[in-house]
């Protein structure tokens, strides 16, 4: 069995009888397309509001991070997609303002130019990327809280060194080092947890194939797109040990 899922081999579709394979491939760059994208808009902002609010612990805008960051761990994401499809694309339209398409890659007319590409991505990204947000924002907190209690911060402020410097040039980087082992780890989940958004906004990629192929029965699809991210697990874990290990310095695997 190991033997045929190193030669890339998934078993045959139930319903056409093609190799379980293709039907990933052919899906997989949307998929890609749709991970990746909501990995950079929650790791560009989980940072920069992480430090904020360890920065400002106790205020009001540490106490409004705390309760979005909350919201966004409890509010399930299909309901999260579908609220983001009629207050953007339905109710935006109806009241004649700019309008973001309710689902799909691109336009079935006269789409297919980036902007048109952009404006297909942008809800199920977001949507997408929030929940980790919410995460990795409260991580990145607690990583900061913890750096700036370190000696080499007491240290650099004893030498003269101001509060912004030693907060952009030790802790940040100390700080979002554990934050790549867990984008790593998380890397995979993301993908898998994109069957429910991709579902919602009718994006053709992985999950929403292994939906269709749950609702026409084809197991041996379900099976291959299952068998599938659990590769992509093994993988993530690799790139995040390797990436760890280059960003922090004391770490050497031998």
């Amino acid at each position: 069995m190991s033997g045929i899922f190193l030669h890339g081999d998934f078993g045959r579709s139930l319903r056409d009888g093609t190799p379980v394979i293709q039907h990933i491939l052919v899906r997989l760059p949307a998929s890609l397309e749709l991970t990746v994208t909501a990995i950079l808009i929650g790791v560009a902002l989980s940072i920069p509001l992480g430090v904020v609010s360890a920065l400002r612990r106790g205020s009001r805008s540490d106490n409004l991070l705390t309760g979005v960051s909350v919201a966004g761990f409890a509010v399930p994401q299909f309901w999260m997609g579908l609220m983001a499809i009629l207050l953007f694309s339905v109710t935006f339209k109806s009241w004649g303002l700019p309008w973001l398409p309710s689902g799909g890659q691109q336009s079935t007319i006269g789409g297919g130019d980036p902007l048109d590409l952009l404006a297909h991505l942008f809800l199920p990204a977001t949507v997408l990327s929030f929940v980790y947000l919410s995460i990795w924002s409260r991580f990145v907190r607690s990583s900061t809280l913890e750096v700036l209690s370190q000696d080499y911060m007491r240290t650099a402020r004893a030498k003269g060194m101001t509060e912004r410097r030693a907060v952009y040039v030790h802790a940040l980087r100390n700080s979002i080092v554990p934050l790549v082992t867990l984008v790593g780890l998380e890397l995979p989940g993301v993908l898998a947890g994109g069957l429910v958004v991709e579902t919602v906004f009718s994006w053709p990629g992985v999950g929403l194939l292994t939906y269709e192929s749950a609702k026409s029965y084809d197991f041996t699809m379900v099976m291959g797109t299952t068998t599938f991210v659990a590769l992509a697990v093994v993988l993530g874990n690799l790139i995040a040990d390797i990436l760890y290990a280059v960003l922090d310095p004391r770490i050497r695997y031998r």
